[in-house]
């Protein structure tokens, strides 16, 4: 007979098996004392440890809610940081019931750790130590990424987060709007950017919720709540008065590419007659079937779709003109970015291994700038990638590349081990994969990685399949160690 041990126990003991040691004949029951490892062995010590276990249940859920609050929050980044300070407090207390595997982690803690590494590097070697030295804070920022796993425990709650990140977003999407019906916002020159300083941080972080709404919608049921499909109307309008290129190119390839994995699925669906190509072996059929879809995906991609496309052509002309900007080179803007890419590719064959130091790019802009550049000064290269090498060194770019493949690299190979469109969580693994796309595709004109607020969200999206991962490896102790 197996008892079940609830998953909350004490910092103080550890779960010794799920199936007790035999007893006696005629005993009923285990002694209390098989439960936990390393204590005195006497049923007295079990109300102790489980009182311990009690409290330690209560860190965590502190620390959780501090966890989901620090993204609720984005919108004040100060606020943000506080809670996220708190939770980076609560965390050693909170994670003390819980025996991390920290393998199931490593493919993504060990080029987070390379980068730290590089970004130290970089401050230290920096023209200007002290300029560069804030940009150490970064090591705070990314607590979203390594306490997450720990936190956030399974799929019920990491559901429970991407509801609220799409509530939240579209509460920020209509304050955007309403800047635009009466306060006067809306020219390209005075862009609705909700409660954020600018409006691309607005438009970052309508983009990722975005995606994750819409796969959430495509994939899963739920398509089915009307809240969903409010949420999803007023983000995306709210995005497009944004005027933010970047942002809809970004949201356009990751919607090809969720249709493209429709395609690819209705292309392997079909059967040709038999002896048209000889059919590949059958692998061996695994213990659990992947179960049917319980969505209608192709009709919500293609009423999203539809809805997408009649708001763009319901735009005003501004909108419209900004949008057939995007291609032309005349463009002052996009001219001026071919100048900044210049001036970047200048600035990584001075210094490739180091880059100049964080923040040290609008300093030293003019040296490397073309003479025909319509600015003379600019905050960032306007490219997250060229940004990072510049200011970071190659290393650092190599890191942070790695990083993500981690990422996305497991969220794939999970997606299709649980059966692709027909698993119970493809929303959630596809969401992390093509949020992670739009983060770095809207970064290939924006400098989306040195934006607090939409890094962080992006961190969160990274951790996605890391936490799915950990907590099915603590649910299955007796599995194979999960490859990641």
């Amino acid at each position: 007979m197996a008892y079940e041990v609830d998953s909350g126990i004490g910092a103080g003991g550890r779960l010794a098996a799920a199936v007790p040691p035999s007893s006696p004949a005629g005993a009923c029951s285990p002694p209390a004392s098989a439960w936990f490892a390393g204590t005195a062995g006497t049923a007295e010590t079990a109300p102790a440890v489980a009182a311990e276990g009690g409290r330690d249940g209560r860190w965590r859920r502190f620390a959780f809610a501090g966890y989901a609050l620090h993204l609720f929050t984005v919108f004040a980044l100060a606020l943000s940081n506080i809670l996220l300070g708190l939770t980076l407090a609560l965390a050693p207390r909170a994670l003390a019931e819980r025996r991390v595997r920290w393998r199931v982690l490593q493919p993504v803690l060990l080029p987070m750790g390379f980068y730290l590494v590089f970004l130290t590097a970089s401050i230290l070697l920096s023209y200007d130590v002290h300029t560069s030295l804030f940009s150490f804070g970064e090591t705070f920022a990314m607590a979203t990424l390594y306490l997450g796993p720990g936190l956030v425990r399974g799929e019920r709650e990491l559901r429970r987060l991407i509801d609220g990140m799409i509530a939240v977003a579209a509460l920020l999407a209509l304050r955007g709007l309403s800047q635009y019906l009466w306060m006067g916002f809306g020219e390209l020159d005075q862009r609705i950017r909700g409660p954020f300083s600018h409006y691309m941080t607005f438009s970052g972080v309508l983009l990722i919720c975005d995606v994750l709404l819409v796969t959430q919608m495509v994939c899963g049921r739920a398509a089915r709540s009307v809240w969903r499909w409010v949420a999803l109307a007023l983000i995306n309008v709210a995005l497009m008065g944004t005027m933010t290129r970047g942002a809809w190119v970004a949201l356009g390839g990751s919607l090809l590419c969720l249709l493209a994995v429709y395609g690819r699925r209705g292309a392997r669906g079909q059967r040709g007659p038999a002896g048209e190509r000889p059919e590949r072996p059958e692998r061996p059929e695994r213990p659990e079937p992947p179960r049917e879809p319980r969505h209608r995906g192709r009709r919500y991609a293609a009423v999203c779709a539809l809805a997408l496309l009649a708001a763009f052509l319901s735009a005003p002309a501004s909108v419209l003109r900004r949008a057939s900007s995007i291609f032309d080179l005349r463009d002052p803007s996009n001219y001026d970015r071919l100048c900044m890419l210049d001036a970047g590719l200048h600035m990584i064959a001075e210094r490739p291994f180091v880059g100049l130091g964080p923040d040290m790019v609008d300093h030293r802009y003019e040296i490397y700038r073309q003479p025909t550049a319509p600015r003379y000064s600019v905050p960032h290269l306007h490219n997250s990638f060229l940004e990072m090498a510049a200011e970071r060194g190659l290393p650092s770019l190599g890191a942070y590349l790695w990083m993500m493949i981690a990422g996305v690299r497991l969220a794939l190979r999970r997606y299709r081990e649980e059966g692709g469109l027909a698993g119970g969580r493809a929303e959630l693994y596809l969401g992390s994969v093509l949020a992670l796309l739009a983060f770095n595709l809207a970064g290939l004109f924006e400098n989306n990685w040195g934006d607090a607020e939409v890094k962080r969200l992006a961190l969160f999206a990274l951790m996605i399949p890391f936490c799915l991962a950990l907590a099915d490896a603590e649910d299955e102790p007796a599995a194979a160690p999960v490859r990641a």
